[in-house]
């Protein structure tokens, strides 16, 4: 269960009422990667996927990982069979940078997706989402109480799934660590529904990232790399 009901007093300027409304629950979990332990506050659900989330993010995108849950806190090591490395579906190449193109009406598409599926946040009005798409469709979503623990979950998703991570949507900013992230996960497109903070530009436009902002229904704005967006 990822919510609690109860009921509360609303008040406007005619009146008060009672309603119903939905608190999301939150829960902590221990997460050790080669020793080092880590701390995440997160909702419920996904929470193997979360832990090789944050053992990806810790260590620079490695994609081999042992995940087993000891007394409570999930514990992580590295391996070099435990889980598959990440391929597209179909065992193709992965594509390269220069072919990797979007158009405005797939980020239209994708974006509106993406909203749909935000149910959490339909109902409490306070999680963040974060998802992998292809350029037709959402291959990993996640939703959460943070930005980084959704983040975290769809790239244990993409791992275990064998997805491909090159284009990331997610609803809140685009700050300094997100994109140290996604360049660590290999993302070569990154959408937000919010902006792009000045650091989080720079490293973005170094490491040759797609950044798009303020993507809300049929508008958006290209911060660097446009060349990949098809005008």
């Amino acid at each position: 269960m990822w919510m609690r009901g109860l009921t509360v007093k609303r008040v406007s300027d005619r009146d008060v009422k009672s309603q119903s409304d939905q608190l999301v629950i939150e829960k902590d979990i221990t997460v050790i990667c080669d020793g080092v332990s880590h701390l995440v506050g997160c909702t419920q659900g996904l929470e193997k996927e979360l832990a090789i989330g944050v053992a990806m993010a810790a260590h620079a995108g490695h994609p081999y990982w042992h995940a087993a849950q000891v007394d409570g806190p999930w514990v992580l090591t590295k391996s070099e069979t435990s889980v598959q490395p990440v391929l597209p579906k179909k065992g193709h190449a992965p594509k390269k940078i220069e072919d990797l193109a979007i158009t405005r009406q797939e980020i239209f598409m994708l974006t509106a997706y993406f909203q749909e599926n935000a149910m959490l946040y339909k109902h409490t009005g306070v999680t963040h989402s974060a998802a992998f798409a292809s350029r037709k469709d959402l291959t990993c979503f996640a939703e959460d109480l943070y930005q980084m623990p959704a983040l975290y979950k769809i790239l244990g998703q993409s791992v275990v799934q064998g997805e491909d991570r090159e284009i990331l949507i997610v609803s809140g900013r685009v700050d300094y660590a997100l994109v140290s992230t996604a360049v660590a996960a290999g993302v070569k497109i990154l959408v937000s529904r919010t902006g792009v903070t000045d650091k989080a530009f720079d490293l973005a436009a170094e490491r040759g990232i797609t950044v798009v902002g303020f993507a809300r229904g049929l508008r958006f704005n290209m911060y660097t790399h446009s060349e990949r967006i098809k005008i």
